[in-house]
C-alpha cells in the first residue's frame, strides 16, 4: 500500500466506476483535485505492474474525518484488502490527532456494512433517500462512525 497519488487519478476513477456503477462517479480530473486537496488523505493498493486494485480516500477537518470512498476491485474482494486499507488510513488519521471517522454506505450494501462493523464502525444514523434514484427508486444511506486515537469524542 502506498499513499494515494494524483497521478493515478484516472485509473482510480475507473476503479471507482467499476466498484460503484450506481454512483455518478468521478472523472480523473475531479478525483485528482480531491486527492490533491489539503484535507485529503488516502492509500491505494496496486498490482506488481502498478495497476490499482483498491483505494481509500478521506477528508479530515479539525479532529474528524470522513471516508469519501473505499473501492476494491471485484476480483480482490474478500481477501482482507478493504480491511487493510481502512487500517492504514486509521493509523494515518490517528497520527494527525483525528479522533473520529465517519462514513456512509448504501442501505442495501450489506457486504460493506458488515466490513465496517467488523473493523469497529457503528451505526449512528440514516439519511433518507440520500442516493439518487436507481430504477426509479432512491436509496437510504446508513451513517457509521468509529472513535480512534487516545481521546474519545462524545
Amino acid at each position: 500500500m502506498v499513499p494515494i497519488r494524483g497521478g493515478a487519478a484516472g485509473r482510480l476513477a475507473a476503479l471507482h466506476r467499476l466498484c460503484m456503477p450506481a454512483a455518478d462517479g468521478w472523472t480523473g480530473d475531479g478525483l485528482k483535485r480531491l486527492i490533491e486537496a489539503d484535507a485529503a488523505t488516502g492509500y491505494q493498493a496496486d498490482t506488481t505492474d502498478g495497476s490499482p486494485v483498491g483505494f481509500v480516500l478521506a477528508f479530515a477537518a479539525a479532529d474528524e474525518a470522513e471516508v469519501l470512498a473505499l473501492c476494491v476491485a471485484p476480483e480482490h474482494r474478500r481477501t482482507g484488502l478493504g480491511r487493510r486499507l481502512l487500517h492504514q488510513l486509521e493509523l494515518e488519521l490517528a497520527s494527525r490527532q483525528i479522533v473520529r471517522i465517519y462514513l456512509e454506505a448504501r442501505a442495501s450494501n450489506l457486504a460493506a456494512r458488515e466490513l465496517y462493523r467488523h473493523v469497529g464502525f457503528g451505526e449512528v444514523g440514516w439519511r433518507k433517500r440520500y442516493y439518487p434514484p436507481i430504477d426509479g427508486q432512491s436509496e437510504d444511506a446508513v451513517l457509521m462512525a468509529k472513535s480512534i486515537g487516545g481521546r474519545q469524542k462524545s
